[in-house]
C-alpha cells in the first residue's frame, strides 16, 4: 500500500484562473494558480508556463503562409527533407517559478500569481488550411506544475485563445453617431477654446485693433506719423508673440517613450533597461546566417529565413586576467595581453 501510494500523485485540486479566455498578440497575460490540498505532501516548486504549439499534416512542402499560416518554429533538416505525415512544433515556451519549496497540509488551500508578456512577432491560435496544401494547428496554452517530493507532479493546463490585433482604423470603423431629432438648447465651450480665447486669441484681436487703428489714424489729419509708429510696434512685436506661442505649443507636445518589449511598460527616450522589469532596451545586434546571409539578431537560435541553427561566436578568454573579451578582439580590454 505505501508503494502504490507513493507512485500516485497527492490528492489536491489545482486551477488555473485568468480575468478572459482570449489575449491578442503583444498583450500581457495575467492570473493565478490555486492549490487545494486534501492531504498532507512536500511541495518543491510550482512553475507556470506559457506555452505555444504546431501541428502539421500533410506532405510540408514550403514554409510560406500569411500571418494567420506561417510557420514561426524552427525545423530541423530531417523533418525537412524527409517530409512526414505529420510534425509537432514547439513555437513558445516560456516556464517560471511562482513559489518555492514548502509543506502543504491538509485543508490548504494557496493562491500564487503569475504574469506573461505574448510575443507579438508570433502565430495566433489557428487551424485550417495552408498555401501549400497541408493543415495546421496552432494551440496557446497556460500551464501549471506543482513539482512533489517522492511522488508524482500536479499538473493542470488550460488552453487560450490569442488572436491577431486589429487595426485602430478596423476598430473605429463600426464607431459613430447617428442624430434623428436633436434641439440644441445651449453651447458649452470647450476648456481648449477657453485657452484659446484667454491666450492667443487675446493677442490675435489686440493685432487687428492695432491694425484698425493705424488705419484710422492714417486717415485722419495729422495722423501719419502716429499710425507709422503704431505700425512699426506691431512688426516689431510679431515676432516675440509668435515665439512666445511657439514656446507654448513645445511645451504642450507629448513626450516620446520607448515601450518595454518584456513587459510592455513605458520608459522615458535613451533608457537603456526596463524601470519596471529591468530587461534591456537596447535592440538586439543582428549577425549574418552562415547558409542563407539573412540578418537574424543575436539572441535568436535559428534563421528565421532557412532556419539553420545560428552558433554564436567564442569570446576570447585572457590568458592571463581571465578576462571575456568581444569576438574579433585581438588584445585583452582589461590589461592588454595579446589574445590568442
Amino acid at each position: 500500500m505505501p508503494l502504490f501510494k507513493s507512485l500516485s500523485p497527492p490528492r489536491a485540486e489545482l486551477l488555473i484562473e485568468l480575468g478572459k479566455e482570449e489575449f491578442d498578440l503583444g498583450e500581457t497575460l495575467e492570473g493565478s494558480v490555486v492549490l487545494k490540498c486534501l492531504e498532507d505532501f512536500d511541495v518543491q516548486s510550482v512553475n507556470v508556463d506559457l506555452v505555444g504549439r504546431e501541428r502539421v499534416k500533410g506532405t510540408l512542402l514550403d514554409y510560406s503562409g500569411d500571418d494567420q499560416t506561417r510557420i514561426y518554429s524552427p525545423v530541423n533538416s530531417l523533418a525537412r527533407t524527409a517530409r512526414p505525415v505529420e510534425i509537432e512544433l514547439l513555437m513558445h515556451s516560456n516556464p517560471a517559478p511562482a513559489s518555492g519549496p514548502f509543506k502543504a497540509s491538509k485543508d490548504y488551500s494557496g493562491r500564487f500569481q503569475f504574469r506573461f508578456f505574448i510575443p507579438s512577432h508570433l502565430g495566433p491560435s489557428y487551424q485550417g488550411g495552408r498555401q501549400d496544401g497541408s493543415w495546421l494547428q496552432r494551440t496557446w496554452a497556460v500551464k501549471a506544475t506543482v513539482a512533489v517530493a517522492g511522488r508524482p507532479d500536479l499538473e493542470t493546463i488550460k488552453e487560450i485563445r490569442v488572436s491577431i490585433p486589429k487595426p485602430k482604423a478596423q476598430e473605429a470603423a463600426g464607431v459613430g453617431l447617428r442624430i434623428i431629432d436633436a434641439v440644441f438648447e445651449g453651447v458649452k465651450i470647450p476648456e481648449e477654446a477657453r485657452r484659446f480665447a484667454s491666450g492667443m486669441g487675446q493677442q490675435a484681436m489686440m493685432m487687428q485693433y492695432m491694425k484698425e487703428t493705424a488705419s484710422e489714424l492714417k486717415d485722419s489729419q495729422g495722423g501719419g506719423a502716429a499710425a507709422a509708429g503704431l505700425g512699426a510696434g506691431v512688426g516689431l512685436g510679431m515676432p516675440f508673440i509668435l515665439a512666445q506661442q511657439m514656446g507654448q505649443a513645445g511645451a504642450q507636445m507629448p513626450q516620446q517613450v520607448v515601450i518595454c518589449p518584456s513587459c510592455g511598460a513605458k520608459n522615458p527616450v535613451n533608457t537603456k533597461f526596463c524601470g519596471n522589469c529591468g530587461s534591456s532596451l537596447m535592440p538586439p545586434s543582428k549577425q549574418a546566417c552562415p547558409s542563407c546571409k539573412a540578418e537574424v539578431p543575436e539572441n535568436f537560435k535559428f534563421c528565421p529565413n532557412c532556419g539553420t541553427p545560428i552558433k554564436k561566436p567564442e569570446q576570447p578568454v585572457c590568458p592571463k586576467c581571465g578576462e571575456k573579451n568581444p569576438p574579433g578582439t585581438k588584445f585583452c580590454g582589461n590589461c592588454g595581453e595579446k589574445l590568442a
